[in-house]
């Protein structure tokens, strides 16, 4: 059973809710003082790693007439072009990279009715999760 606690008693326990969410248990904790507030969850990041791998990326292959490259993610909308295989990789992750920074300092902009990219957030943390690094950035869009 998932345990539900307010803000106030998570606060003073939160050492306590911490090991248990450690142990793989997910812990709510609501906003007593506001009517109908949205629950947030405490819950390890390993394990929610585990849970976001499974959305893996399957870049397209697309060559023009000249020879020129685009490989396209639709997962997330994004697209990288260049001459060779290696500049159309180089500039997809720059730019799946900048997605992902700007779609999390923009959180609540992308989360919004109006723009719905919900979707997007699996994939575009684990993206975050690689911290600019661009060898893992290549590597988790698969490239």
């Amino acid at each position: 059973m998932i345990q539900m606690f307010s803000a106030s008693i998570a606060r003073d326990r939160f050492a306590e809710l911490r090991r248990e969410a450690l142990k793989g248990r997910e812990i709510l904790v609501e906003d007593s003082k506001q009517l109908n507030s949205p629950l947030i969850s405490i819950i390890s990041t390993e394990l929610l790693d585990s849970l976001t791998d499974s959305f893996v990326f399957a870049p397209k292959w697309e060559e023009d007439e000249g020879g020129a490259l685009t490989v396209s993610l639709d997962e997330i909308d994004i697209i990288g072009y260049g001459k060779t295989r290696e500049k159309a990789t180089e500039v997809l992750a720059n730019a799946a990279n900048e997605y992902a920074e700007l779609y999390f300092s923009e959180l609540s902009f992308y989360l919004s009715p109006m723009v719905s990219r919900i979707a997007h957030y699996p994939y575009l943390r684990r993206i975050a999760r690689c911290s600019g690094d661009m060898a893992k950035v290549k590597k988790v869009l698969g490239v």
